[in-house]
């Protein structure tokens, strides 16, 4: 016996499906009102849902979304119940590992069938899922590229969330918040918080492959090299501040130099890992930008001040 949720803004929908689940021994719950699922699953919890795709309030896929970017329900099964013909959106629900479609009116054993398809893979996959108070995302990464794993790694902390893909063990592509590629590992491999779920599932390998282990050298050299350094404006400050503008490189044309020199002007030293911390720009560009600021004597580095800015 499964607890299920039916979301449909057509009552005699809910009330067909609701009697078809409820004599094969379910639990059933119905919303007729898409944005009540959030309220709802504060005090219920469920195996599975049924939705409507065209609903008034929140979609079918505004629904779904929102499951997806909640760590407790991310991996829960979502079956599309919907009279569209839109073959785009077909393809799109069937595609989905914990989702899928069927077509209004439907036969209930397809309907049954497919419900408890989703149910049982989803119960039974290999797939991984943890926090990172017990798994780093170091360890993470390196044993799925040990096993040479092929599939989709969802992160989701208190406020970001990223994914990384990979192709036997090989990294194809990394997102974390605004940030891509190298940056996005980068950010990620300081994580201490946060859920993730390791899904088995093709990935596009046309992009370029990267190793893991690659990527971890480029970032400890970042995170315990360069972060331990604190910064500071250069010597005369009220002189630097009369001629900025004339005095910043052409290199950072474009780029958000002026926030770093904000925050240097607001706390004093300041070591990149605050700098970093306070995602004012890319890993990356914040090294470029750091290092163009030194080169041409606009800022300083304060080794001296390792030992009370290594925050």
């Amino acid at each position: 016996m499964a607890r299920l949720l039916i979301i449909d803004d057509d009552i005699a929908v809910i009330t067909l499906i609701k009697a078809l689940l409820e004599n094969s021994g379910h639990e059933v719950f119905a919303l007729t009102n898409s944005s009540d699922v959030k309220q709802f699953l504060k005090n219920h919890q469920v195996d599975a849902v049924l939705c409507d795709l065209i609903m008034p309030d929140l979609s079918g896929w505004e629904v779904y979304e929102y499951l997806r970017s909640r760590y407790d329900t991310i991996e829960l099964p979502v079956l599309f119940v919907s009279g569209t013909t839109n073959v785009a959106n077909r393809v799109r629900g069937i595609r989905s590992r914990y989702c899928d479609f069927i077509n209004k009116p439907f036969e209930p054993a397809e309907l049954m069938a497919r419900l408890e398809k989703l149910i049982n893979s989803t119960a039974t996959d290999q797939d991984l899922h943890g926090d990172f108070s017990t798994f780093s995302f170091e360890e993470l990464a390196q044993s799925l590229e040990q096993n040479q794993k092929t599939g989709h790694l969802d992160v989701l902390t208190e406020r970001s969330k990223g994914r990384l893909s990979f192709h036997k063990g090989a990294i194809s592509e990394a997102q974390f918040d605004d940030f891509h590629g190298s940056d996005a590992f980068i950010s990620l491999i300081g994580l201490d918080r946060g859920h993730f779920w390791f899904r088995i599932s093709d990935v596009d390998a046309s992009e370029p492959l990267l190793s893991v282990q690659s990527w971890i050298m480029k970032s400890v050299y970042w995170r315990d090299e360069l972060e331990r350094v604190p910064y500071t404006l250069s010597m005369d400050q009220k002189l630097f501040w009369r001629g900025l503008n004339q005095t910043l490189p052409k290199e950072l044309d474009g780029l958000r130099a002026l926030d770093v020199i904000e925050t240097l002007v607001a706390n004093g030293p300041v070591t990149v890992n605050q700098l970093f911390s306070d995602k004012i720009m890319a890993p990356l560009e914040l090294k470029f930008v750091l290092s163009q600021l030194h080169a041409a004597g606009l800022i300083e580095s304060r080794q001296s001040d390792l030992s009370t800015r290594t925050s």
